[in-house]
């Protein structure tokens, strides 16, 4: 397998993961080209996993025969963190600093790049001409899908034959392509993509260098900045867009095979379909798809699992269900461990692919969860067994010692099958 990270993307965390996958010594060291060639091919080719900042010609010459994954990340965002990661070198971690010297000794004028960005204002960057600063603003990472090195270092706003080529890649030649703003959906895709057993949680691995950021805070910027790094980003734009729809379309993709039992019979697997009224299903807060609007995975004092919304306006969580013709309705059933005030109870709502609920009772059970439940209709232009989108809307308020504005600690979602 070859992991070719494109910076900034969830790497580090994506890289702690595959680690986890392979026995120490069958991962390549190399991060880089230069180091690669450090190995000679007998020893390159004892390795199972190759993890770094690529070539585009280094995956043909070297990665060939491999499984190819990568990521990609909301373009703005990847600039900017990879911007202030180079104006403030000590976010770089130790093997990235001893790269940079070791690129720097190599490439004279990228060492006068990086002595030159130190602490330089936003503005600046954005206006600075050189090939340097050109290159982590436009287009990184469709140039960089594209290959081969003579389209990855040039910097164009728009190239028809570089966008399509970087989309056929990624179509074609990459096994796996998660997006960063929906990953742990990404990650269920690549475990399913490659047999291994689901992550319950992923926070475990979540790597950042940068101790003043959270995980899953955006970086703020002036609209008009927004708008120019937007502009000299358009076919990463567009990119970005594709990949998103390709993560869905392959994960619905996969549903339908799992759920039609990899080729059975479609007549025996309606045989084993429970009856509609006894069917249901429940999601936990660390075992979702994918989940966005939510803080970080806790645990309450009884070891139950939750996360506070109010990450986000709302919560949008992908739910992968059964393929259920006969199904007329869902009971849906949102329990969460704690809830910060009864306005935040009383506001509460959701939607289920967009149909909302005629109301939603809220009741507390002897346990201390509070269920908030409604009855949806099936969205008539949903395909039966495609990942299907919750969204739930609840209210947030400060919470005192925390700079958080928080709403309700949802622990699980249930779903409740109603036939025809």
């Amino acid at each position: 397998m070859a992991f070719y990270h494109i910076q900034k993307t969830a790497g580090s965390t994506f890289r702690t993961m595959l680690n986890d996958l392979f026995e120490p010594e069958a991962i390549c060291p190399a991060l880089t080209p230069i180091d690669l060639m450090d190995y000679s091919e007998e020893q390159r080719d004892g390795f199972r996993l190759f993890m770094g900042h690529f070539l585009p010609e280094t995956l043909d010459e070297h990665f060939s025969g491999m499984q190819w994954v990568t990521f990609l990340r909301d373009p703005v965002q990847r600039f900017l963190s990879e911007f202030y990661m180079d104006r403030n070198p000590g976010r770089l971690a130790s093997e990235w600093v001893e790269l940079a010297k070791r690129s720097n000794n190599q490439a004279p004028w990228l060492c006068r790049y990086t002595e030159r960005v130190h602490g330089m204002e936003l503005e600046e960057y954005l206006n600075w001409n050189n090939p340097a600063a050109n290159a982590r603003l436009v287009n990184r990472q469709t140039r960089w899908l594209a290959g081969p090195s003579e389209l990855a270092f040039s910097s164009p706003d728009w190239d028809d034959d570089i966008y399509e080529a970087a989309k056929k890649n990624l179509r074609e030649r990459f096994t796996f392509c998660g997006v960063v703003e929906h990953f742990d959906l990404s990650i269920n895709l690549f475990c399913l993509t490659f047999g291994i057993m689901p992550y319950a949680s992923t926070r475990a691995y979540i790597q950042n260098i940068n101790p003043a950021k959270k995980i899953g805070n955006k970086y703020e910027v002036d609209p008009e900045l927004r708008s120019y790094i937007e502009d000299r980003n358009r076919m990463d734009m567009a990119l970005h867009n594709y990949a998103k729809k390709l993560l869905f379309e392959r994960m619905s993709a996969f549903g339908e095979a799992v759920l039609e039992e990899r080729g059975m019979d479609p007549k025996a697997l309606d045989a084993l379909r429970p009856e509609p009224e006894d069917e249901s299903f429940e999601l936990k807060a660390d075992a979702m798809y994918g989940m966005r609007g939510l803080h970080l995975l806790e645990h309450d004092g009884l070891g139950r699992s939750f996360r506070w919304t109010g990450a986000a306006s709302s919560v949008c969580i992908e739910l992968l269900l059964p393929r259920t013709p006969d199904t007329a309705a869902f009971e849906v059933e949102i329990r969460a461990v704690a809830v910060i005030s009864k306005n935040v109870a009383d506001a509460l709502t959701f939607t289920l692919d967009g149909m909302e609920p005629e109301s939603v009772k809220c009741s507390k059970k002897i346990n201390g969860i509070t269920v908030f439940k409604g009855t949806v209709p099936v969205c008539p232009e949903r395909k039966a067994g495609s990942v299907r989108v919750l969204k739930v809307f609840a209210p947030v308020e400060p919470v005192p010692n925390d700079d958080r504005k928080l709403g309700v600690g949802l622990h699980a979602v249930r779903i409740h099958r109603k036939g025809k």
